[in-house]
C-alpha cells in the first residue's frame, strides 16, 4: 500500500465482512524509516460508522519495540462485546514469541460503536513526514470470528 505524501491516508476493507466478535492477525513492514513524524498501520476490526473515526483513548507504542525499515512486525487485535465493547492489541517484532498478553486495552460504551462492523487494514503518514512516499507491505492477514 503505497502512501504518496504526509498527511495521506490509504486503505481497504474487506467486502462482505460484518462481524461483532473479532480476532485479527496479520504481518507488516514499511519500506522506509520513520523521518519528520509517525507512520501508522490501522488494522479495523469493527467499522461502525460511515467513515467517520473515533479515538477511544491515545495512542500508545507497543513495550520494547521500535521501528526498523523492511523488518517484519506481527499485530493481533481482538474486538469484542458490547457495552461496553472492548478492544485488545499487541505486536512483537517477526521471529520472536507472540507476547503472552495484552500491551494495549481499552473499553467503551458509546452507543454507535457497539453492533457488528466491517474489517480492514488502513496506512497513514503523518503531516510532517520528510521521506514520502512510502510503501507499507502486509503479509499473512487472517480475520476470524470469536465466541459464540
Amino acid at each position: 500500500m503505497l502512501v504518496s505524501a504526509g498527511g495521506i491516508e490509504r486503505g481497504v476493507a474487506l467486502p462482505g465482512v460484518f462481524a461483532q466478535d473479532t480476532d485479527a492477525l496479520l504481518r507488516v513492514r514499511t519500506d522506509k524509516p520513520v523521518a519528520g513524524s509517525a507512520q501508522t498501520v490501522m488494522l479495523v476490526t469493527r467499522r461502525v460508522s460511515g467513515g467517520d473515526f473515533t479515538a477511544l483513548s491515545p495512542e500508545a507504542a507497543a513495550p520494547g519495540l521500535t521501528h526498523d525499515p523492511k523488518v517484519w512486525y506481527w499485530v493481533r487485535a481482538q474486538t469484542a462485546g458490547a457495552n461496553p465493547s472492548t478492544i485488545r492489541i499487541k505486536a512483537w517484532r517477526d521471529g520472536e514469541p507472540e507476547p503472552a498478553g495484552w500491551q494495549y486495552a481499552v473499553a467503551d460504551s458509546e452507543a454507535i460503536l457497539q453492533g457488528p462492523g466491517g474489517a480492514g487494514l488502513k496506512s497513514y503518514l503523518a503531516a510532517n513526514t520528510t521521506n514520502a512516499p512510502v510503501t507499507f507491505a502486509f503479509d499473512d492477514y487472517v480475520l476470524r470470528g470469536i465466541g459464540g
